[in-house]
């Protein structure tokens, strides 16, 4: 065989070789599937330390979920569903209140998120709390969970509105009991 058939017979075979793999390759390429918008949620219950009142007995409890279609610069959160729950009994008077909110915003970052709500049904003893906006920043730290209070307020914003006022600095840690934080939301950049 001279040099310029076993060329064109080279070069052929790498042709077919092509074109077998790209055919192959489409062939078992499925239609992607559409992307799940980001998702978070938030649950658990903990007594916590009240430093304010080291003997009070105060418990909040998340069960909250979001998705977010609209991530990005200006992200907004699709479907909220969920409650918060917080309860004080003050020690040595016999009384206790509680509060339950209506979550409108779960949103986090690393394992801090933050939740917003309005109060949708409370004790006596938190009578002017109906109808009132409350908020929490959670820390999941494992075993030394830390929680940030903020409300009973007419102002607060839902989400990434007026942040400032959201909730302050979680300063009271779990003293039994933590949270649940799992999201893959990405930074916003």
């Amino acid at each position: 065989m001279n040099t310029s058939t076993v060329r064109k017979a080279a070069a052929s075979a790498l042709a077919v070789a092509a074109l077998v793999t790209v055919g192959a390759s489409a062939a078992s390429a499925e239609p992607a599937e559409a992307a799940k918008p980001p998702r978070v949620s938030l649950t658990g219950s903990a007594r916590l330390h009240y430093a304010a009142a080291p003997r009070d007995d105060v418990r909040v409890s998340f069960d909250t979920h979001a998705t977010y279609p609209e991530w990005g610069q200006n992200p907004v959160p699709g479907a909220v569903r969920g409650t918060m729950r917080i309860s004080h009994e003050f020690a040595g008077h016999g009384i206790t209140g509680w509060a339950e909110a209506r979550v409108d915003c779960v949103v986090a970052t690393g394992g801090v998120a933050l939740v917003t709500g309005d109060v949708i049904r409370h004790s006596d003893t938190f009578a002017g709390w109906e109808g009132k906006r409350i908020g929490f920043t959670v820390v999941d730290a494992g075993p030394r969970d830390q929680v940030g209070f903020t409300g009973p307020v007419d102002d607060l914003g839902a989400c990434f509105g007026e942040m400032p006022k959201q909730s302050p600095a979680p300063v009271m840690v779990a003293q039994q009991g933590g949270f649940k934080l799992k999201h893959d939301l990405p930074p916003v950049y």
